[in-house]
C-alpha cells in the first residue's frame, strides 16, 4: 500500500476524522486500528504509531470535536456581533457540523462511548459544555439589550436552545431526511423567538 508522507499533525487529525466518520456510519464496534487504517489509505503500524489503541483514538476524535466546536463559534463570532444573530448562526452551524461531520451520529456516539469507556464521559461533558458556555454568553447579552424575556431562569432559556436541535438531529438520524430537518430548525428557531420575544 503506497502512503502518502503526513507530518503527525495532518495524520493524527485524518485518523481522528476517519473514528468519527466510521463511529457515525457503523457504530462505535465497528472502530479497529485496521478498519481506522483503511480508511484513510494506510497500514495499521501507521496508526499504531499516534494511537496505540482504541481508547487512545476515541482521545484524538473528541479533541478534535472539541477543536471544531470551538472553530464554529469563532467563525461565527467573525461574522456576526448581534446576540440574538449569533444564536440563530450557531444554531444552524451546529446542526450542519453534527449531520455532516458527525453523520448525526454525536449523540449515539457519545453513549457508545460512554458505555464502553466511562472515563470518556468527562472529555463528552467538557465538549457540551463549552457549546453551553457561548450560548449562555449570547443569552446574557441579549437580555441585557432588552431583546429578549428576563422572567425565565438563563438556564432555561439554554436548555430551550438546545430543545431546538437535538430532538430535530435524533429524528433526523432515523429517517435521514435533510429537508425535513432543515424545516424543523427553522420552525423551532421561529417558536423560540416567539417565547423569547419582550
Amino acid at each position: 500500500m503506497a502512503q502518502e508522507y503526513c507530518d503527525t499533525e495532518t495524520r493524527k487529525e485524518q485518523i481522528a476524522s476517519a473514528v468519527l466518520k466510521i463511529s457515525a456510519g457503523e457504530g462505535f464496534s465497528a472502530v479497529t486500528l485496521e478498519r481506522v487504517a483503511r480508511e484513510i489509505g494506510v497500514v495499521p503500524s501507521a496508526v499504531y504509531r499516534h494511537y496505540p489503541n482504541k481508547s487512545v483514538m476515541i482521545d484524538g476524535a473528541l479533541d478534535l470535536v472539541k477543536e471544531r466546536i470551538l472553530q464554529n463559534i469563532e467563525e461565527v463570532r467573525a461574522e456576526v456581533d448581534d446576540p440574538l444573530e449569533f444564536l440563530r448562526a450557531l444554531l444552524y452551524r451546529h446542526v450542519g457540523f453534527v449531520v455532516n461531520d458527525l453523520g448525526a451520529g454525536g449523540t449515539f456516539f457519545s453513549i457508545e462511548v460512554g458505555s464502553h469507556y466511562p472515563e470518556k464521559k468527562k472529555k463528552i461533558f467538557e465538549n457540551m459544555l463549552i457549546l453551553r458556555k457561548e450560548v449562555l454568553r449570547c443569552v446574557n447579552a441579549a437580555r441585557k439589550q432588552k431583546r429578549i424575556r428576563d422572567d425565565m431562569n438563563a438556564d432555561q432559556v439554554v436548555n430551550l436552545y438546545f430543545g431546538m436541535f437535538v430532538p430535530a438531529v435524533m429524528q433526523f438520524q432515523l429517517h435521514g431526511n435533510m429537508k425535513t430537518l432543515q424545516k424543523t430548525i427553522d420552525d423551532n428557531w421561529s417558536v423560540f423567538c416567539t417565547l423569547m420575544a419582550v
